[in-house]
């Protein structure tokens, strides 16, 4: 043992002496920090830092269970190699959680909580919610299967291959109306609750106090006044190394690949004319869902990110939508990265997005290197619960489940009109985002609606899985969308030719 750990465990002993018997694993912690330690001489400020995270972590080790409820533990700083060695005292001081809150004293603080809350507050407390800012209400096309990042992918189609009519049909002008054959709709309460999101604002300007402290050299940042930070980033400085984004500003971690570490792997094609060192996927390379949800489930925990607010986990197949109709197996597009979605529950209901699919916590999966590429959708699960008059015309629902969603619109002049069937709706929350008069950042909020099932949709309108009406009075009475006229006389013009 040299002296310099000797001298950190007097310190140690000296302000706890029960910690002695715990000798064996403080020298392993100590040995951990200064292996990231700066590779310049340790001065006496940093080495008061570095004591005051060993007694914090020391008293951690009797009380194994004191920080089990930070959000933030999901990072575990014994396992990560931080590839700016400089920074090394201001992430270790985040990663335990602490910061000083007087001389010789130490305070701890949440950084993101995992808990979640539901404050119920005045009527009407948004505001008006007429200024939401929607088009996505009625489903439309997901390009589900990607996860960011990924190995290129070609198209392969070159000279002497298929001609571009043959992938796209001629345009018919088409007029859907969707034709509801469920049950009778109960819209007979007066009030639904809508609920906002709220930041842990507090984290960033905590966080602020303790970096405005530290000693940058060519900076002096306490010099700013009322400061926070709001985004910071840790990294696995090894091989197939993960980046650990924490964004304070909107209370949200994500977890992406250190592509710097990853090996890059051959390109897909599909298609005619691939490259010769190119890849193509098929079915048969697709694991079972039981695979991906297990190694999805297996990744949250070993980072301990919470999933007691999460519903039952489902992967994402509205690829195959399109892959399973394309007969030329040169032509079926098999993506590399498959997402896990775990549903986030609030207040007992499942979250959408306004196009009705499960929104929560993510998880990409790269089947080609059977691993987890990255995770997002942490988000801190804080929120104001405020009522709003519910709507209670049927008849106007289901107008708008007839043209195809609050947003839709179908053309006057069309050439033929299909009727799609429309199933029995269930009530969940969809995720909204309005800006109130004078903000300049919008909030996020979650809104009573009804999802309701489309049944057996044609092949152009695979995607459209459901329709979705919120039922909120502000939101439905400020959307009175009509029908697409269409130009019909602008068909009959001859062409104008350019001048010579």
């Amino acid at each position: 043992m040299n002296q310099e750990i000797k001298n950190i465990l007097e310190d140690l002993y000296q302000a706890d002496p029960t910690l002695k018997k715990y000798e064996a694993q403080l020298i392993r912690l100590i040995e951990t920090l200064l292996s990231v330690r700066p590779e310049t001489q340790i001065d006496e400020k940093f080495r008061l830092e570095l004591r005051t995270k060993l007694l914090q972590q020391a008293i951690e080790i009797k009380q194994k269970n004191s920080s089990q409820n930070q959000f933030i533990n999901f990072i575990n700083m014994n396992r990560l190699k931080l590839i700016s060695a400089g920074f090394a005292a201001f992430v270790l001081l985040v990663a335990v959680g602490i910061y000083y809150s007087g001389v010789g004293r130490i305070a701890q603080i949440s950084l993101l909580s995992d808990q979640q809350n539901i404050s119920n507050i005045s009527e009407r407390a948004f505001g008006d919610l007429a200024v939401v800012t929607g088009g996505g209400f009625g489903g439309g096309r997901n390009q589900s299967g990607g996860g960011g990042g990924g190995a290129e992918v070609s198209t392969g189609i070159g000279g002497g291959g298929v001609t571009a009519s043959e992938f796209v049909p001629p345009y018919i002008p088409t007029k859907y109306k969707y034709v509801y054959v469920g049950d009778d709709l109960d819209l007979s309460e007066s009030e639904v609750s809508v609920l906002r999101r709220l930041k842990q604002d507090s984290s960033s300007r905590d966080l602020a106090k303790i970096l405005s402290r530290a000693s940058l050299g060519l900076i002096n940042l306490g010099s700013f006044q009322n400061s926070e930070l709001q985004m910071f980033n840790i990294a696995e400085n090894k091989e197939n190394g993960y980046v650990v984004s924490v964004d304070l500003s909107n209370s949200t971690i994500s977890v992406f690949s250190n592509w710097l570490k990853w090996t890059q792997l051959s390109p897909l094609c599909y298609g005619d004319g691939c490259p010769p060192d190119s890849q193509r996927l098929t079915f048969a390379d697709i694991p079972s869902d039981e695979t991906l949800i297990a190694t999805a489930t297996k990744f949250l925990a070993d980072h301990s990110i919470p999933t007691a607010n999460l519903g039952t986990p489902f992967v994402d197949n509205q690829w195959r939508l399109y892959a399973e109709r394309e007969t030329n197996p040169a032509y079926q597009y098999i993506p590399e990265i498959l997402s896990v979605v775990f549903p986030q529950i609030v207040d007992g209901q499942v979250t959408h997005d306004e196009g009705g699919r499960p929104t929560g916590v993510n998880v990409s999966i790269n089947i080609r290197r059977n691993m987890v590429e990255g995770a997002w959708g942490m988000t801190v699960q804080n929120y104001e619960a405020s009522n709003y008059p519910m709507i209670q015309d049927t008849q106007k629902v289901l107008s708008i489940v007839e043209r195809g969603g609050l947003y839709a619109y179908q053309p006057d002049f069309a050439e033929r009109t299909v009727e799609v069937e429309v199933g029995t709706p269930k009530r969940e929350l969809v995720k909204m985002y309005y800006n109130p008069t004078g903000a300049v950042e919008a909030s996020e909020i979650l809104v009573p609606a009804l999802i309701f099932p489309v049944l057996n949709p044609p092949d152009e309108l695979m995607y459209q899985q459901s329709i979705v009406v919120p039922l909120v009075q502000d939101i439905i009475d400020a959307v009175s969308p009509g029908p697409i006229p269409y130009p019909v006389d602008t068909l009959e013009q001859p062409a104008i030719e350019p001048e010579q």
